[in-house]
């Protein structure tokens, strides 16, 4: 597990300081409005809850029933992103235990888990829950407005 979490920290990280069209530090002036508005540290990172849903114990044969629930699932992740709690989320594309990650713009982890325990899906045990603190960019709080305007199409 330990090993999947260092991939998932190192592609976030990578994907964020390489990107395509990046433009290289030397030449990016040092924004010190910007990041004190996004809460960066020296080094232009913060402090993350890191969460990943893993497969749990229930077993809910009932299609209907199934869908009611991930269907509030999701529109629980929209409202902690309108609040500015939800940094990111998307299933990972392997079939294995790990469902989905989050990163949460959170003080504490307790705060995580109490946003997470009100999760209706953990709530019907669809999802079990890991927790990591995660130390990450900044700016990765500016990819989900980003993302809305190349978003064609609504997750459902």
């Amino acid at each position: 597990m330990k090993k999947q979490l260092g991939l998932i920290a190192a592609i976030m990280a990578t994907t964020l300081c390489f990107g395509q069209n990046a433009t290289p530090a030397e030449t990016t002036p040092y924004d010190s409005v910007l990041a004190k508005k996004l809460g960066a540290d020296e080094y232009g990172m913060k402090g993350y809850v890191m969460v990943i849903l893993n497969t749990g114990s229930a077993n809910i044969k009932d299609a209907a029933e199934r869908n009611k629930i991930m269907e509030a699932h999701r529109r629980t992740l929209e409202t902690w992103g309108q609040e500015g709690k939800l940094v990111f989320a998307g299933p990972f594309m392997q079939d294995n235990d790990m469902q989905e990650v989050f990163i949460m713009q959170v003080k504490t982890m307790d705060e995580a888990k109490k946003l997470a325990d009100n999760d209706p899906a953990v709530q019907a045990g669809i999802y079990s829950v890991e927790y990591h603190l995660w130390y990450g960019p900044a700016a990765l709080q500016e990819i989900a407005p980003l993302n809305k305007a190349i978003q064609k199409k609504k997750l459902s």
